[in-house]
């Protein structure tokens, strides 16, 4: 029980850290904050102009300008306006005759450009200068898609390892009398259960704040994602719901791989540590060409590389491409995890079957043995 709490304590603080650091939200069109427009948006040439393409040199003048409108802007909606127009500017004009832009760049500026024309094409703008005043469903979209593999997995590492303490000897679902693939698949569907209540005992509280103190939000508010070199455009109940059937699927390929372990005869303490291992592989090299490799677990246990959402909040957003193997997408991750939590659950039956059958021939032979003795036992 200890444990449980444990984990559910670790799960809440996290997940609830950027609230209690109150992070700036200064990206996305989220935030009023001229400062941080200055700070962030701002390019100089420096040195001597001679030598620079007069297109290039031009194009930072009418550049400068535009960031200027943006820094005296009166007030967030008009400052999402200028914002708007400068992105713009810098994915149609800037970049063109920008030397040695790279797609990268085109795939980065492009995104900037549709969020901030999304943005300043809505009529309700969630505009905010910091995360704590973030609509709960905001907040908990961007935390979540941040969260490393390691946490998505404790759920059900914690979940494995609590419920095969209570099946160990002695405790109480061992106690309960029933066969032994009845057992193995009881504490398969418990400790999915348990993993499930984990996770909503850890997020409900934070949601219900947030939600108390900044309201729910807009479920149709959009978020943005460079997805195979093209602007992904998601909204953010969308997210969530992608969040939620990929945690569970995930759930559900990490229980059934403790419990596979548990089949096989390991304590409680190496079925949870079995659990997190392809969490903590997450970051292993995988084969971005083979076809085989997108059906490999690893290569989604972080969601944050599926879901469409990009540096949500970042000061400095990055141009790299989300995804880790090129054409995955979340709704095949999710299909990996069942495909590998179905294969995985099957051998687990197998093993408990196997060492079923081999318990019952050591029990027959020693009937036998014990029947020879009392044969063979003088009167």
């Amino acid at each position: 029980m200890r444990v449980l709490w444990g984990a559910l304590l670790f799960l809440a603080l996290f997940l609830f850290s950027a609230f209690i650091q109150n992070y700036p939200a200064t990206e996305m069109g989220l935030s009023y904050d001229i400062q941080g427009v200055a700070e962030t948006t701002e390019f100089e040439i420096v040195g001597s102009h001679d030598g620079v393409d007069p297109k290039l040199l031009d194009a930072y003048r009418r550049r400068e300008a535009l960031r200027q409108e943006a820094v005296m802007a009166a007030d967030a909606d008009a400052q999402i306006d200028a914002l708007a127009a400068l992105r713009l500017f810098d994915a149609r004009t800037l970049l063109p005759v920008w030397p040695g832009a790279t797609a990268s760049d085109y795939a980065q500026r492009s995104l900037w450009a549709s969020s901030y024309e999304a943005l300043a094409g809505l009529e309700d703008r969630q505009v905010t200068s910091q995360v704590r005043e973030v609509p709960a469903s905001l907040y908990l979209v961007y935390q979540a898609t941040w969260l490393p593999a390691v946490y998505w997995a404790l759920p059900g590492a914690v979940a494995v390892f609590a419920v095969g303490r209570l099946a160990d000897k002695g405790r109480l679902l061992s106690q309960q009398p029933m066969p032994p693939l009845g057992t193995f698949l009881r504490s398969l569907f418990l400790a999915f259960v348990v993993a499930l209540l984990l996770t909503v005992a850890a997020v409900v509280p934070i949601a219900l704040t947030l939600t108390v103190l900044n309201g729910w939000g807009d479920p149709a508010y959009p978020v943005f994602s460079i997805v195979d070199g093209h602007v992904d455009r998601l909204t953010v109940g969308a997210a969530l719901v992608r969040l939620a059937v990929l945690w569970c699927a995930l759930t559900a390929f990490v229980v059934a791989l403790g419990s596979l372990a548990r089949a096989l005869g390991a304590n409680a303490l190496v079925c949870a540590v079995v659990c997190v291992v392809p969490a903590l592989c997450s970051q292993v090299p995988l084969d971005g060409e083979s076809p085989v490799t997108r059906w490999v677990p690893l290569a989604y246990m972080e969601p944050m590389a599926h879901i469409a959402l990009f540096d949500f909040f970042s000061l400095a957003p990055g141009g790299q491409e989300l995804l880790k193997l090129p054409g995955s997408t979340w709704d095949q991750g999710v299909m990996a995890f069942l495909l590998w939590s179905f294969v995985l659950d099957v051998l687990g039956v197998g093993a408990v079957a196997v060492r079923q059958a081999v318990r019952g021939r050591r029990a027959s032979r020693m009937g036998r043995r014990m029947a020879a003795e009392r044969a063979g036992a003088p009167c």
